[in-house]
C-alpha cells in the first residue's frame, strides 16, 4: 500500500506503510496529518489508516529525511501539467460536441447553424456547467477526458472532493482564464503546483492518479 500524506495543503510521498511508521517514530510525520491511499474516496487523518502506528516503536533503518511540510511539496510529476491537461480538455470538447450538435439540430433541423442563437448559447452553457461541475464534484472528481488522462480535481486545502457550487465557480473562472488571452491557462506551465488562474480562484489542484 502506497500512502500519500498532506499537511497544510502540501503533499508528500507516496510512502510505504513501513516508511510512514518510521517517519512517525522520527517525528517527521504526525498522526494528525492527512493521508490518502488507493481505495478510499477522500483524505483521512493518518491515525485512521490501517497499520499506521503499530510498528512505530520497532527499530529499523534510518528513514529518508523529509523536509518540514511548510517547505515540502510533492514532485511536479504529482500535479497535472499543461500538456496533459490540454489533452484532457480536447477530449472533453469532443465529448461535449455530441450533445451540443444534437441540441442545435433539434432546435432547427433544416439549418442547425442558424436557429435560435441566444437559446443555443444559454443551453450550451447549462450543458457545460452540468458536465464540468457535475463530474468535478462527483465521486470521480474528474471529467471523462481527465479520467482518461489519469487526472483528478481536488481541494487545495485537504486534497478532498470539492462541492458542486465550488466546481461551478471553477468553471466560470476557467472562462475567465481564457478571456484574458488564455494567460490563465498558460500559468499552469509556470506555477509551482501547476495551477491555472481558475485553480487559484477556486482553491483547487489537478493531480495525477
Amino acid at each position: 500500500m502506497q500512502i500519500h500524506v498532506a499537511r497544510d495543503g502540501h503533499r508528500m510521498g507516496p510512502f510505504s506503510l513501513e516508511e510512514v511508521n518510521r517517519q512517525l517514530a522520527a517525528g517527521s510525520l504526525s498522526l494528525s496529518d492527512l493521508a490518502w491511499y488507493e481505495g478510499i474516496p477522500n483524505w483521512v487523518p493518518l491515525s485512521e489508516v490501517p497499520g499506521v502506528g503499530t510498528a512505530s516503536s520497532v527499530p529499523g533503518p534510518a528513514a529518508p529525511a523529509v523536509a518540514p511540510a511548510s517547505g515540502a511539496v510533492a514532485a511536479d510529476s504529482s500535479y497535472g501539467g499543461f500538456w496533459i491537461r490540454l489533452a484532457a480538455y480536447i477530449l472533453d470538447v469532443i465529448i461535449l460536441g455530441i450533445p451540443i450538435a444534437i441540441l442545435r439540430f433539434a432546435l432547427n433541423p433544416s439549418d442547425p447553424s442558424s436557429g435560435h442563437p441566444v437559446l443555443v448559447f444559454v443551453l450550451t452553457i447549462v450543458i457545460e456547467v452540468a458536465y464540468f461541475a457535475g463530474f468535478w464534484s462527483s465521486g470521480l472528481q474528474a471529467t471523462l477526458g481527465q479520467r482518461i488522462c489519469g487526472l483528478r480535481v481536488v481541494s487545495a486545502t485537504d486534497f478532498g472532493k470539492i462541492s458542486f457550487g465550488r466546481a461551478t465557480g471553477r468553471f466560470f473562472a476557467m472562462i475567465l482564464s481564457g478571456l484574458i488571452f488564455c494567460i490563465g491557462f498558460l500559468m499552469i506551465a509556470f506555477t509551482e503546483r501547476k495551477q491555472g488562474l481558475h485553480d487559484m480562484i477556486a482553491g483547487t489542484y489537478v493531480i495525477k492518479e
